[in-house]
């Protein structure tokens, strides 16, 4: 089974060794490994071109995580593609636990599992977190199953260039995820491997410091539940789910609108994030909040 893995990279100098040398010291090896460089501005392509033929190096102008990914499946010449990110790092079983679930299933499903959160230091901070992680809300979408992590998913290539790939239209690496699994779980049965076949680095100082800005956050929610709109509009058991998802991008553009001191425009954010979804209760507060001085916002608003 030919297997391809693809590797988006911008300025990945730091962790990229760690995350190649678990690709590439898998037991069962993959046929490929195609790293995209996304038009890194640190030392990353040096560190790539230490690895002469064991990788194939893709070169392209910064065009963002999604087409990154896109390209390297389009230039795959395996049937099979797997992602990883560039600070992410594979067990050495991974891939071939994945490949056992294809050989023992006609349906040739999307493969995905559990992992292991670690931090900048590589340390495990938590075991087996994928249920623990705030990701439930999609789960209707694609039929009960957990959020699957780009790491953590084999599939067959042609079902992924078939629903078109990534949406590249979504911003700094946010939702365009969910987009694609919730395109593909109309085509293909999805498999959980209730093992940690990854370890996921999530490093809550770094991540503070490269957080998306609210209105980036804004912007990609809005835009996922557009998509999500035009599809199940008439499907109920999916309004609760898509109204968490309104209620959350209207709250960010609120507080983005709050902290350039558009004021007004937030208070209304904020009055129809709560209409939307009455459970969020916290937007309830953050309406009221419009109303003190300007200068308290910032100190205020971290929530």
């Amino acid at each position: 089974m030919k297997v391809s893995v693809v590797l988006p990279v911008y300025n990945g100098q730091r962790f990229i060794r760690e995350t190649l040398d678990s690709v590439l010291n898998q037991t069962y090896p993959a046929t490929e490994v195609i790293v995209v460089d996304d038009g890194s501005t640190d030392d990353s392509l040096e560190v790539l071109g230490k690895y002469g033929r064991d990788i194939s190096v893709v070169k392209q102008e910064n065009a963002g995580v999604s087409a990154a990914r896109n390209r390297g499946a389009q230039v795959a010449t395996g049937d099979w593609l797997a992602f990883v990110d560039q600070d992410d790092i594979w067990y050495a079983h991974k891939l071939e636990s994945q490949l056992q679930v294809f050989q023992a299933n006609d349906t040739q499903p999307l493969v995905y599992s559990d992992f292991d959160l670690i931090d900048s230091q590589g340390l495990v901070t938590r075991r087996c977190a994928l249920g623990q992680l705030r990701a439930k809300w999609m789960c209707p979408f694609i039929g009960g199953h957990l959020h699957p992590y780009p790491s953590t998913v084999l599939m067959k290539k042609s079902f992924f260039l078939e629903v078109g790939g990534f949406d590249p239209h979504f911003k700094e690496n946010g939702h365009e995820d969910v987009d694609l699994w919730i395109r593909l779980y109309d085509k293909v049965p999805f498999v959980l491997i209730p093992e940690a076949l990854i370890q996921y680095r999530l490093d809550h100082q770094h991540r503070k410091k490269k957080r998306r800005s609210l209105e980036v956050e804004a912007a990609n929610g809005l835009y996922l539940y557009q998509k999500l709109e035009s599809r199940f509009r008439n499907d109920p058991s999916k309004k609760e789910a898509m109204d968490r998802l309104l209620s959350v991008a209207l709250a960010n553009q609120g507080k983005a609108l709050l902290l350039s001191g558009e004021l007004q425009e937030a208070r209304g954010c904020f009055r129809e994030a709560y209409r939307v979804c009455p459970q969020q209760k916290r937007n309830r507060w953050r309406y009221w909040r419009t109303f003190l001085p300007a200068v308290l916002h910032r100190y205020i608003f971290s929530n």
